[in-house]
């Protein structure tokens, strides 16, 4: 006789998020999260990447936090993504993190940022991450220059829920 689900049963499912097609419309990345204690509703998310054909995917990263919100650089070498804690329920933002596309080191490229990073997006040519994140109670938006490393804050003020939207034109 087959086994009848159960709600326990559902917390054993992986959940998959957060699709994003490649530039070249060959891969996806997405979040896959799976629960990772028994009898709690906690996850553990990671960035996996699925070939066009559905039948090639792996793990693209394997740190032991959340990792979400996974984005293509417009070159398509490159994923960007953000790893955090997750502590609080609806609760985002962690560091910015690269890493190559095809697997490889992930790295962290905002290590000590007073700030918490929970939105983010490339601007044209590679270089660039547009991100929004939670400073001392209130919202930024900022943009930071990969090759040094360097941030430049846009604005700062009340938190704010509503969309940004953004023009891809240099």
């Amino acid at each position: 006789m087959p086994h009848k689900l159960t709600p326990e049963d559902s917390l054993t499912f992986p959940i998959v998020s957060d699709a994003q097609i490649d530039p070249a419309a060959a891969a996806v990345a997405y979040v896959r999260a799976d629960c990772t204690r028994e009898g709690t509703a906690l996850t553990r998310q990671q960035i996996w990447v699925v070939d066009s054909s559905g039948r090639r995917d792996h793990r693209l990263t394997h740190g032991p936090r959340a990792d979400f919100h996974p984005r293509w650089s417009p070159d398509g070498k490159t994923i960007a993504f953000i790893q955090g804690l997750m502590s609080d329920a609806g609760s985002t933002g962690g560091d910015i993190y690269t890493v190559p596309a095809k697997g490889g080191l992930a790295l962290n490229i905002t290590p000590g940022r007073a700030g918490s990073p929970a939105w983010i997006k490339w601007l044209p040519g590679s270089d660039r991450l547009l991100f929004t994140e939670r400073v001392n109670g209130s919202t930024a938006i900022g943009q930071l220059f990969l090759q040094t490393g360097k941030t430049e804050s846009l604005w700062q003020g009340d938190e704010i829920n509503g969309v940004l939207q953004v023009d891809n034109r240099d």
